[in-house]
C-alpha cells in the first residue's frame, strides 16, 4: 500500500483521532513529495569509461555501481 492510501483512509475514516495526529500526516505528506521527486528524475550517463572498463546494464542496476556513476562525472539526474 502506498502513504497515499493510507493518508486517505486516516483522513476520511469516521474516527478523526488519525486526522488530529499532525506530525504523522505531516511525516507521510513529505514521504509522498520525495516518492514524486525520486520518481520524476532520471538518470542518464555520459558515453565515457570509469576506470577504463564499460558498464553493462546489469551493472548499472546495482545500487554501488550507481552510486559511483553518480558520484563521477559520467552520471547525473535529470528531472522530467
Amino acid at each position: 500500500m502506498s502513504y497515499q492510501v493510507i493518508v486517505q483512509w486516516e483522513l476520511l475514516h469516521k474516527n478523526h483521532d488519525f486526522a488530529t495526529h499532525i506530525p504523522n500526516l505531516f511525516f507521510k505528506a513529505i514521504k509522498i513529495l520525495i516518492h514524486h521527486v525520486v520518481s520524476s528524475s532520471w538518470i542518464r550517463i555520459r558515453k565515457a569509461k570509469l576506470l577504463g572498463c564499460q558498464f553493462q546494464v546489469h551493472e548499472v542496476i546495482n545500487k554501488p555501481n550507481l552510486d559511483v556513476i553518480l558520484c563521477s562525472n559520467l552520471g547525473y539526474m535529470d528531472f522530467s
